[in-house]
């Protein structure tokens, strides 16, 4: 018999849906442009509001990405030039009604991607 002693040893399954992110440099919009949705897989049991903090989102160049705090739909607000910026490092948060985590933070990464015939 072992009381809880193996407790911290159970695997925890990762809960976020988070797909690769590849956007093409020089979009020529409209904007903002749908990108991908992120989600909990939490989202069934709770309201979940997301946010994205690092360079690019909340950090210079500030808002070039952007997340509907309710939907995780995020989005990007301008043209991307891959010479000046070939990739971003963001990190996505799921928070409860009550401003707790409900997931770890996920980084993330976004690869700005050449545009074809250069």
């Amino acid at each position: 018999y072992f009381p809880d002693s193996l407790q911290g040893l159970r695997r925890r399954k990762r809960d976020w849906v988070i797909p690769p992110i590849n956007v093409p440099e020089n979009l020529k919009g409209p904007f903002p442009s749908k990108l991908v949705q992120i989600r909990s897989n939490r989202d069934k049991e709770m309201r979940i509001y997301y946010s994205i903090v690092g360079p690019g989102a909340d950090q210079a160049p500030v808002n070039t990405f952007i997340i509907d705090r309710d939907s995780g739909q995020m989005m990007v607000n301008r043209p991307l030039d891959r010479e000046n910026i070939p990739e971003y490092h963001l990190q996505f948060h799921a928070t409860g009604a009550n401003g707790k985590p409900v997931e770890e933070p996920m980084d993330v990464l976004i690869t700005v991607s050449d545009q074809i015939g250069r």
